[in-house]
């Protein structure tokens, strides 16, 4: 009937809002481990240009040729303007992170509003199976065809 035609529309729009739920989640995982590479890239950077800022002090310290203290210059601008690069990067990927965990938040609400409702039918259904049911039963009764007591 009408109810079975129903909740067939209602599985298949869950089905196809848990598909669309679990994409986003995919696409929220893919914009973490983004993030998570950045600051690992910019961490090793960070390391690396203060490996080379120490050398170029004690090398300073020790009056040694300038030719090498140069080539620490040279590789500490390196760095400082590849972690420029790499904090833009990562604030645009924050921003994407962001945007998509707001995305996959409301796909899982639309996903649970659906459950919900198709639970609150199946109760209902239920329910009113139990009525005709127990109608059933009674008009039985007073046909004289069942003892109740």
């Amino acid at each position: 009937g009408t109810m079975k035609k129903f909740s067939f529309k209602l599985n298949t729009l869950l089905s196809l809002r848990t598909q669309r739920e679990q994409a986003e989640a995919q696409n929220y995982a893919q914009a973490l481990a983004q993030v998570q590479l950045l600051n690992q890239g910019i961490l090793a950077l960070e390391s690396s240009l203060e490996k080379h800022r120490q050398d170029h002090e004690s090398k300073m310290r020790e009056g040694y040729d300038s030719h090498s203290a140069q080539m620490d210059l040279k590789a500490m601008n390196y760095y400082k303007a590849q972690l420029e690069e790499k904090s833009l990067e990562l604030r645009s990927a924050q921003n994407t992170l962001e945007a998509r965990a707001k995305i996959l938040s409301q796909t899982r609400q639309d996903k649970e509003v659906i459950k919900q409702y198709r639970e609150e039918l199946q109760d209902q259904h239920h329910y009113q199976m139990q009525c005709h049911e127990q109608k059933l039963i009674d008009e039985m009764a007073l046909r004289g065809g069942i003892r109740t007591s």
